[in-house]
Order: structure tokens, then sequence, then C-alpha cells
């Protein structure tokens, strides 16, 4: 993690677009705060952020969104790692609002807003398309009702092809 803090020092801002992170070595009671993100925030031009993780992740709305509006660019953004469902269905809206060229995303998202029986006319995004995704790895995110699900992502994502869910 301290790699993290000091990779805005040692890297121009402006040139990296490109940026994997894999952290595996587990330390008991350790977890990736939203700290931990902020310095990667000078890269205005990022395109695809891959950080893995056997750590907890505090992963939120706030952070989500400060990421979609630091990096409009983003064309990948994928975080793994142990956290608990805190970024809901309004920040990946959110997201694909800010980022209009995110082709891959992978997080878990809570869903229970958009997760019943029955298809809710007050859904908030009507309207919304986002016609670049194409790909999204929902992980280890709690679904009930996929038929619902479904319809809600292909209405904001009709190009998504690629599904992937626990």
């Amino acid at each position: 993690m301290a790699l993290i803090s000091r990779l805005s020092n040692v890297c121009a801002h402006s040139t990296l677009e490109h940026l994997r992170i894999s952290i595996e070595d587990i330390v008991v009671d350790t977890s990736i705060s939203a700290a931990t993100f902020e310095p990667l925030y000078a890269f205005r031009n990022l395109r695809k952020l891959d950080f893995s993780s056997e750590y907890d992740v505090e992963l939120d709305d706030a952070i989500l969104l400060q990421m979609a509006k630091t990096w409009p660019l983003l064309e990948m953004l994928r975080i793994t790692g142990k956290y608990t469902h805190a970024i809901t269905v309004n920040s990946f809206v959110s997201l694909l609002q800010h980022c209009p060229h995110l082709t891959s995303v992978g997080i878990t998202i809570d869903w229970s807003a958009v997760d019943r029986r029955e298809i809710s006319s007050d859904i908030l995004y009507q309207g919304f398309t986002h016609t670049a995704l194409y790909r999204a790895d929902f992980s280890d995110s709690r679904i009930r009702h996929v038929i619902t699900i479904a319809a809600f992502i292909s209405a904001i994502a009709p190009k998504l092809i690629n599904i992937v869910a626990w």
C-alpha cells in the first residue's frame, strides 16, 4: 500500500493510463481504506484500473463517485477484494454517466433498490443509456430476482453482452 501512495510522486500524472495492482499477502485485520485510492486521483488520464486484493476493501458510493468524476476517460474498472455490498445501484449508474467510455466493469453492487419481483416504474434512470459497456463482473453481488436485475441492466446498458455474477 505504500507503493500506491508513492506512485503519484514517481509517475508523470498525464502519461499513466493503465494501472494494475495486485495485493496478495494477507495480514490479519488489515483493510484498504478510501485514503489508499486518493494518490491515484492525480492520474487524470487513467483509462484502465485493475485493483485486486485479498484484503478487506473499504469501497462505497462516495469513493466510486470520486473515481468516476476523476477519471472520465476510464474504459475498464475492476476492483476486487473482500468488501461488503456498499456500492448501490445509484452509484453504479453515476459511474456509467461520468465515464462514457467505460467498456468493462468489475465491482460488487448492492442491487436491493431494484431487486424485486416486479419491475418498478419509479426507477430513477428512465431514458439514460450507456452504450459502451459490454462486459460486467458483479462477482459476489446478491441477486434474488434475476429477471428484474437483467431488465434493469438491459435498460441502462443495452450493449452489454457478458455478465458474470455468483
